[in-house]
């Protein structure tokens, strides 16, 4: 399946060559489930382009291990060609020219450098799984074939798109790809809605308050940024 993202430029990313650094911005990428973006150019000129999730990190082995999203997916990739690897939320940016598929997973080696996201040109927010702030969006309910209000918590959000805590009933109503109408972000109200669309839909096995509470994380890609007054509205009613 050939993946439609956008594949950041480099204006807004740092060189940094600090292991530590690295490290820990891959484990937080694990700990969060942040989607990270696979692709390999083809000699035709295409990019064959595959989402993923980081699976495992082994700093010891100085490795980590992609698993498709969704699972069901597959990495058809040539091993002998360069791939490139960019974590969507963190922008963690850089290429490795050997890989490992072994079953239906790769692994890669830690990179010495990479490209990592500048803090100056985009910031996102994060309010986690016991998220209060309510989300409001407009989508058609699969079993009645009729669009209708589904209420949910926001884990997340940029300038650029957010990720929201949905739970399993309500996740059936979705699918990758499918595009959203929002109608509200805590007070923020979009009377014309702010249309985005699902990047990634991913199963959480959580556990609050020692009950295991299972929960999907949606990711979704506004159709245009947020101004920075948007934000600050929005950013307003989380305490």
């Amino acid at each position: 399946m050939l993946v439609t993202m956008d594949i950041c430029t480099l204006d807004n990313l740092k060189i940094e060559n600090n292991r530590s650094e690295i490290i820990a911005t891959l484990i937080r990428m694990y700990r969060e489930t942040t989607p990270v973006l696979v692709w390999q150019n083809n000699l035709n000129g295409t990019k064959l382009m595959k989402n993923s999730l980081i699976d495992g990190i082994f700093p010891e082995l100085g490795n980590f291990v992609l698993t498709p999203l969704p699972e069901s997916d597959v990495f058809d990739f040539c091993n002998t060609s360069t791939i490139y690897i960019r974590g969507n939320e963190r922008s963690i940016l850089f290429k490795e020219p050997k890989i490992v598929i072994y079953d239906k997973k790769i692994i890669v080696q830690i990179p010495r450098q990479v490209r990592m996201y500048d803090k100056r040109y985009s910031e996102r927010f994060h309010f986690g799984l016991k998220s209060n702030y309510r989300v409001e969006i407009f989508h058609q309910k699969k079993s009645l074939n009729e669009e209708q209000i589904f209420q949910v918590s926001l884990f997340d959000i940029s300038d650029k798109g957010a990720s929201f805590n949905l739970s399993l009933l309500d996740q059936k109503n979705f699918n990758q790809e499918e595009v959203i109408k929002l109608v509200r972000l805590g007070n923020k109200f979009f009377p014309d809605y702010l249309m985005g669309k699902i990047i990634y839909l991913h199963r959480l096995d959580n556990k609050i308050g020692g009950i295991h509470c299972p929960s999907i994380k949606m990711g979704v890609k506004f159709d245009r940024c947020l101004s920075k007054n948007e934000l600050a509205e929005i950013k307003s009613v989380h305490h």
